[in-house]
């Protein structure tokens, strides 16, 4: 048995960098992943690395809209999430996380 089988693990900003070395260990453990970035363009180039166990989505972490959007397909495709590891590179304006709305921005 390894360390994520039958986990469901969202990495965010997982396009390149540390975010998709996280991706790649959570697959090698096991996991069924959901890749978002940015990017389309770095999604498209990882389509091949990964399975159709997994799930690739353009989400802008910022956007709500994207946000929502990348639930309904998780909870479409998978019907649960067990993990998020946010490894996006964004500037939150130094707000605490208490005192941000949905409507935030920095």
């Amino acid at each position: 048995m390894v360390l994520l089988e039958n986990h469901v693990v969202l990495i965010t900003g997982a396009g390149s960098g540390l975010g998709l070395g996280i991706a790649r260990y959570c697959k090698m453990q096991g996991a069924e992943v959901i890749v978002t970035d940015i990017s389309t363009e770095k999604i498209q180039q990882l389509e091949t690395e990964f399975s159709e166990r997994d799930l690739l989505l353009t989400c802008d972490v910022t956007r709500i809209a994207d946000l929502e959007f990348c639930q309904q397909q998780i909870v479409q495709k998978y019907g649960r999430l067990d993990a998020v590891i946010g490894a996006q590179g964004i500037f939150d304006g130094n707000v605490a996380i208490k005192n941000m709305t949905a409507e935030h921005r920095p």
